[in-house]
This record gives structure tokens, C-alpha cells and sequence, in this order.
């Protein structure tokens, strides 16, 4: 059976869409390729770029031979990953990844299809979100790369303060950018359904949606158990 490491380096080589790669494997190495690289099942999935020898630039795999049918499917995968019909954002988008990505340590082919795989684990669903997704992927590194320096061997105290500072700063910002990723998803909103409500002689109830700055109705009852309504 093949390596791990080679499997990903086949499926590396070929974006999903294409069967060819992928139909050469043994079942067995086929299941391996599934739970380490991508679903099969109709989930959005990284569309693999390959890094160019002669000019060290990131393109789309030669999978069919045929340049136009490459790029165009390159294109279209890695608009399908960022939640776009554009196939230009999408593009724009990935430019701003790996330029962020040559500013790191990092090699920047593997960690340009990683950061794809994120993105696509992440699936955002507009243009808000695909935005916001590579905002969250740059907080991440950087938040990594401070915590590194932090712990050089020869790093001074202060230097471990400053990173460490920077690495807390840089936390809070990732958590305010999921709770903004929810919010904008609808997610995080809390409802509360109220089924009965009982007043009692003396007692007053609110009755309909309370918003600030607005006329609140209460009904109130009496003494003799005569209900009132008052607007405030």
C-alpha cells in the first residue's frame, strides 16, 4: 500500500471534480484519501494548487493536459470554496492569501493548499464571509507566529511579555471574529417563547416585543380583579 504521504501528493496533483487520479488507487487507498484529504459526499473540498518550478508561482494542476480546462476548473473550484459566483473574487481573494503568506517562515505551496483546506472546512456562503474567513486564517498565523517567538530559547522576559501580549490581543480577536462569522449566520441569537402567563391581583405583565426607547403596554389588575391596560 502507498504512504499516506504519497496518497496526498496524488489527490495534491488533482482537484476534486477529477476522477482519473483518484480511480488509479486500490479501494483500500481510496478510503485513506477520503478521510485525510477530502469528502466524496458532495462537501465543498480544496481545490489543490501546485507551485510552477521555473517561475515559483501557484497555479492550477495540469490534470487533463489541456491549459484552458485546468485554469478554468481551478477557477471555479476555488470560487465553489470561497462562497462566490465569481470567479474573479475568488482569485482576488487567493492572491491575498499567499502575499500574506510569503510575508511568514511558511513554504508557501503547502501552506497556501492548507489554508485552502481551512477555508473550505469553514465554507463561507458570501462575500461577507469569504472576506472575513481570510481575516480569520492571517489572525490565526500571526497570533502562531508570536506565540513561537515567545518561546525562542534565547527570547528575554520582556520579549516573552510583548509576544505573549500580542499573542492575548490576538486571540481576542480571532473569538470576536467567529461570534461575528455566527451573528452573520444567524447563529448566537437567543429566543425565549413564553406559553402562559399568569397575573395575579396587585401584578402587572408585559405583554408584546420590549425594545429600548419604546412604549411598553402592561396589564394590570385590581383589586376587584378588573384587568387595565397602561401604556408607559
Amino acid at each position: 500500500m502507498k504512504s499516506t504521504k504519497n496518497l496526498l501528493t496524488a489527490v495534491n496533483k488533482a482537484p476534486i471534480g477529477e476522477q482519473e487520479a483518484f480511480d488509479k488507487l486500490s479501494k483500500s487507498d481510496q478510503e485513506i484519501v477520503k478521510q485525510v484529504t477530502f469528502s466524496r459526499n458532495g462537501e465543498q473540498a480544496p481545490a489543490y494548487a501546485i507551485k510552477d518550478p521555473e517561475t515559483g508561482c501557484l497555479g492550477a494542476p495540469n490534470v487533463t493536459g489541456d491549459v484552458a480546462i485546468d485554469s478554468n476548473l481551478f477557477a471555479g473550484k476555488l470560487a465553489q470554496i470561497y462562497g462566490t459566483p465569481s470567479p474573479a473574487v475568488s482569485q482576488h481573494l487567493t492572491g491575498e492569501l499567499t502575499s500574506f503568506i510569503q510575508q511568514t517562515d511558511a513554504d508557501l505551496e503547502p501552506a497556501t493548499n492548507a489554508a485552502l483546506a481551512l477555508i473550505a472546512q469553514i465554507k463561507p456562503k458570501d462575500a461577507v464571509e469569504a472576506l472575513l474567513v481570510n481575516q480569520m486564517i492571517a489572525v490565526h498565523t500571526l497570533s502562531m507566529q508570536s506565540a513561537k517567538l515567545a518561546l525562542l530559547k534565547d527570547q528575554t522576559l520582556a520579549g516573552v511579555t510583548l509576544y505573549l501580549r500580542e499573542v492575548n490581543k490576538l486571540s481576542r480577536t480571532f473569538a470576536a471574529q467567529m461570534a461575528a462569522l455566527d451573528k452573520h449566520r444567524g447563529k448566537g441569537q437567543q429566543k425565549m417563547t413564553v406559553e402562559h402567563v399568569h397575573v395575579h391581583k396587585g401584578g402587572q405583565a408585559v405583554i408584546g416585543t420590549v425594545e429600548a426607547n419604546a412604549k411598553i403596554s402592561e396589564l394590570e389588575v385590581g383589586a376587584e380583579g378588573v384587568v387595565s391596560e397602561k401604556t408607559k
